[in-house]
């Protein structure tokens, strides 16, 4: 398998991976190769990203990795989601925050759920279920949006220089 290296840059005008919806690939464990866990760690550390999602990366298939900030799990260095979903959590509420992406250039506001409930395949093959919040729902939102074929300029409102919030 490739080496996952770049993150790929939104162009105007041009088709674009980046609204590719990835969510109906059958990705499994055994289609991502083990080294890309290494490759993600690296590159959202040198792009100080938090997170990436497969079309962000080249990749088309149905996962993002979330970096070990975020703490998508309590001892996680890093999770690879294979085939993730989301749903709110009962009596959460959406909030407009600030959001970047490394395939865009600028900030965004976009509304966001606090609380989330989540599943993924983790590459072990187990099928993880959690609740998150604060950070760790923003990025699981952000990076699904991705894979929904989503990006900021479709979901946000690009912050202008000089605008206020």
């Amino acid at each position: 398998m490739t080496r996952i290296t770049r993150i790929v840059k939104w162009q105007e005008g041009a088709e674009s991976l980046l609204h590719t919806d990835l969510t109906t690939v059958a990705t499994t464990p055994a289609d991502i190769d083990r080294l890309w866990h290494a490759d993600l760690t690296e590159l959202c550390r040198t792009q100080n990203a938090i997170g990436l999602a497969a079309n962000q990366v080249g990749v088309k298939q149905n996962f993002f990795f979330v970096a070990g900030g975020a703490k998508l799990l309590p001892t996680s260095l890093g999770q690879i989601c294979i085939c993730p979903g989301w749903e709110p959590r009962r009596a959460s509420r959406r909030k407009p925050m600030v959001e970047g992406c490394k395939s865009l250039d600028g900030a965004y506001v976009v509304e966001r759920w606090l609380a989330i409930d989540v599943v993924w395949t983790s590459m072990n093959g187990h099928r993880i279920e959690r609740a998150l919040k604060g950070l760790a729902a923003q990025v699981f939102q952000h990076e699904h949006d991705h894979l929904c074929g989503i990006t900021l300029m479709d979901s946000g409102r690009k912050i202008e220089p000089d605008s206020a919030l």
